[in-house]
């Protein structure tokens, strides 16, 4: 048996009766067309909506399916050097705008707390979008090095940050990030001049 299907196996019977529970409140509120599960990521369905569709380095999946289809998912990837689950998430455009992104990283938080084994002390998200960035900040107090610099500079706090806010730190990192030619040459006639 392969260590990343050890791996998947564990997260399942970890997390085998808060799944339950959640697909429970789900058919109540929602009606029996919804459910979620989570399985490797090998087993999941051909027409899945997610983040990368061809990478083979995910360990499991969670999905919020509609009837018969994943319309929205969690993908993640457990680094056992760090000690750090890393998500991605990705929903069909039909149903972008309804929160399921927040939903479903929320349950994905909820159940990798409930895994005994691998210990998993950091989940990490990128966050590509200012949506992303928004929802993670505001609901999950996440945040890195340029995200905390942004904040501290326009004195915001999780109970503070807007959308808008997120979509001008994006702004700001891409300006921040982007290089000219001009730019590398100058990076270029700094490194040399250190040799």
């Amino acid at each position: 048996m392969s260590k990343k299907r050890k791996l998947s196996g564990t997260y399942k019977s970890g997390t085998r009766t808060g799944l339950d529970s959640i697909n429970a409140a789900l058919k109540t509120k929602c009606g029996a067309l919804y459910r979620v599960t989570l399985t490797q990521y090998r087993d999941k369905d051909e027409t899945a909506a997610v983040y990368d569709a061809f990478s083979p380095d995910y360990d499991i999946i969670l999905c919020l399916y509609h009837d018969a289809k994943c319309v929205s998912s969690i993908t993640g990837k457990y680094s056992q050097t760090s000690k750090s689950m890393e998500l991605l998430s990705k929903t069909n455009k039909e149903y972008e705008g309804k929160k399921i992104n927040l939903y479903l990283r929320t349950i994905f938080i909820y159940l990798m707390l409930s895994v005994r084994r691998p210990i998993i002390e950091t989940i990490v998200s990128h966050a590509t979008n200012p949506i992303s960035t928004y929802t993670m900040y505001k609901h999950y107090h996440a945040s890195n090095q340029e995200l905390e610099e942004y904040v501290k500079r326009h004195h915001l706090t999780p109970e503070t940050f807007t959308p808008v806010n997120a979509k001008e730190f994006h702004d700001y990192f891409n300006k921040k990030n982007t290089h000219t030619e001009e730019s590398a040459k100058n990076t270029i006639r700094r490194h040399v001049g250190r040799l």
